[in-house]
């Protein structure tokens, strides 16, 4: 019997008798997971290997050592069933004062609650000394770089073990000057999903997007937003083991 690969297309195997194929269907059932999910919210995507947003996909699928399951898909059906799912997202702002210019903000947006994840800093065209559409088409060329250097480092967080949670992400908020009442509820809120229990900086990174939710639950205007979706942003560069300490956090 020949049991590699079957997420292939091309897959087959054969046995020598009953019991071998009993074996493998139990082996299927344990492996294999359902999901339900509203037709609405299901979304069909086309993937092609030589794209930006596939190669993407490629990043993440690596970090979670499926590689091979979406190679797989992309020479064959090049299709994608996405459901509850984070789609890469733009955020513009233009004409303000503060934020200097024309900007392009990269972020991710999860389908399923419309929460924001901010993938770094802005890339700006500032109005100084003219500058034209030209420039600005120029400075979004450089979109799609941003949003693989952002995620690829998104996916480090992954490696980073974190065992204490609770004042790791305080650490890290106070660090990067996030508001003070936002980041306790949004401590407070992860501690009361997932306990105390150790897990990762990516995980704790997720968590943060809800001082950015929470703002926007409060009315909070664009320009706002923006500065919290940069301050989140800088999360990624953080020297997490620095903050992950047992004990009473202080602010």
């Amino acid at each position: 019997m020949t049991e590699t690969k079957v997420y292939a297309d091309d897959f087959k195997c054969s046995f020598g008798d009953s019991d071998q194929f009993i074996e493998f269907l139990k082996e299927r059932k344990a492996q294999s997971t359902w999901l339900t999910a509203p037709s609405k919210s299901l979304q069909f995507r086309a993937l092609k290997g030589n794209e930006n947003l596939s190669n993407l996909y490629m990043q993440i699928y690596q970090s979670n050592g499926k590689a091979e399951v979406l190679a797989d898909t992309m020479e064959n059906t090049n299709r994608s069933l996405n459901t509850d799912a984070v789609v890469p997202g733009l955020r513009f702002t233009t004409s303000d004062v503060g934020m200097s210019g024309a900007n392009l903000y990269p972020i991710l947006i999860t389908a399923k609650r419309g929460r924001i994840i901010p993938l770094g800093d802005p890339i700006k065209t500032e109005h100084t000394n003219s500058a034209d559409l030209m420039r600005f088409e120029g400075q979004l060329a450089l979109l799609y770089a941003r949003f693989r250097e952002t995620i690829e480092k998104q996916i480090k967080l992954m490696d980073v073990e974190i065992r204490y949670p609770y004042n790791t992400m305080l650490g890290v908020l106070k660090r990067i000057k996030a508001p003070k009442k936002a980041s306790f509820e949004a401590a407070d809120q992860f501690r009361a999903t997932n306990g105390d229990q150790p897990c990762t900086a990516y995980e704790l990174y997720m968590a943060m997007s809800e001082v950015i939710f929470m703002a926007q639950c409060d009315g909070a205007s664009g320009s706002r937003i923006s500065q919290l979706e940069e301050c989140i942003a800088r999360a990624v560069h953080a020297k997490w083991q620095e903050y992950d300490r047992p004990g009473d956090f202080k602010w």
